[in-house]
């Protein structure tokens, strides 16, 4: 392949026109497919060997990066930033966050997602966001890391710094994906947290690996029972041994993987730690959309950061005109019912419709069986649920606490 030709795949791919579009447009130029010289295959691995070369971060790019954040740490002492550099002094990878990050974490860091699937596609550099939920159940941003590459010690490089500049502030949750170097770095990094796999990409890796099953409505509905329906480790022990039994699974890898790592991604062992109601890293897939409509595949890092700031500028406007919405007591569905005006008074307005929601549901709720003397001091009525796996739910009442 020539350099000229080099060159000229580099220029359509920058401009957003795919390697197919582009290796025929060389077809037609040539006459024919076999006067171009090289096939499909050696466009993409061309390709894949210059972004490696282009990823080391251009130094006039990275120096002015580093000037930026200079200056904004002198004018904003909890501004927080760290990098390291290769053997060649060149940028790898990167952290920042400030203030307002900070202040964020310590009041919404029990439940953290990671997501690493968004690259900056001028050096394909893996980009990192670190995000939480607030009291609105929006996202909110904790830190923002760039890495060179996915290994396992790049990612504890970017959790330490990210605890360090949390004064080791540990999260209580930290939903991600199932990458193995990710999975790791984050074990090492984060010891007092519960680290749980995101179920969405759990479901959409499952599809190749259920097969025919993939049609078999009785094994899906019990996959799903195991995944998020049942609500003791024993009901999931038991659904799991069903389903495996029943489908002549016991010597398929893929499931048996699953239930070595079950504790990570089953509610049934899950609850033991508040997770603001998520299941998957779907917040963080959600900044990844918005990220990729930032910057072009031509933007420069300190672009790529210039607009990432104005995201951010834009969601915190967002959190104050909520703020303002949320003042007084909110309409309620069932009106003057203490227990409803007492929570709009400390809720927002989306926490408050949730809570109201799940409160007239109970009303629906029948008794089935009562205790056998209501003078114990823990009583454990019995009553029906549609949602649980039995049926039912036991629910107990201290009566001295």
């Amino acid at each position: 392949m020539s350099r000229t030709k080099k060159n000229l795949l580099i220029s359509m791919r920058a401009s957003g026109i795919g390697v197919s579009r582009a290796y025929r447009f060389l077809e037609n130029e040539a006459g024919s497919r076999q006067n171009v010289g090289f096939i499909r295959k050696d466009v993409y691995n061309e390709l894949h060997r210059e972004s490696r070369n282009v990823s080391k971060i251009n130094n006039g790019d990275a120096n002015s990066l580093v000037q930026y954040f200079t200056e904004k740490g002198m004018s904003d002492p909890s501004f927080y930033w760290k990098l390291k550099l290769s053997d060649e002094g060149r940028l790898e990878h990167l952290f920042f966050r400030d203030c307002r990050y900070l202040i964020d974490y310590q009041h919404f860091g029990d439940v953290v997602s990671i997501d690493v699937t968004y690259k900056m596609n001028k050096y394909d550099l893996i980009c990192v966001p670190i995000i939480g939920i607030n009291h609105h159940r929006t996202n909110v941003m904790f830190g923002m890391g760039f890495l060179c590459n996915e290994k396992t010690e790049s990612y504890e490089w970017l959790f330490r710094t990210f605890l360090e500049s949390m004064y080791k502030k540990q999260p209580g949750v930290i939903f991600s994906d199932q990458d193995m170097a990710l999975m790791n770095a984050l074990d090492y990094t984060f010891t007092e947290a519960s680290h749980r796999l995101c179920q969405w990409h759990i479901n959409k890796n499952a599809v190749k690996h259920f097969g025919k099953l993939n049609h078999d409505r009785e094994f899906k509905t019990l996959w799903f029972r195991c995944m998020k329906g049942c609500e003791s480790e024993e009901q999931f022990e038991e659904c799991w041994r069903r389903m495996i039994e029943e489908h002549n699974l016991s010597k398929n890898k893929w499931f048996s993987n699953m239930y070595v790592l079950r504790k990570r991604w089953s509610t049934a062992f899950t609850r033991e730690k508040f997770s603001g109601g998520l299941h998957a890293t779907s917040r963080s897939e959600v900044t990844n959309r918005v990220l990729k409509e930032l910057c072009s595949s031509t933007s420069s890092l300190h672009e790529f950061v210039l607009g990432f700031e104005r995201m951010q500028k834009n969601w915190r406007t967002i959190e104050l005109e909520e703020d303002t919405f949320c003042r007084g007591i909110p309409g309620m569905f069932v009106q003057h019912t203490r227990i409803l005006v007492q929570v709009g008074k400390v809720c927002t307005r989306k926490v408050f419709k949730s809570f109201e929601y799940e409160a007239v549901q109970s009303i629906s709720v029948n008794l089935t069986q009562e205790p056998p003397d209501l003078n114990d001091e823990v009583l454990e009525f019995k009553v029906e649920s549609r949602s649980s796996v039995t049926g039912y739910r036991l629910v107990k009442f201290n009566q001295r606490s």
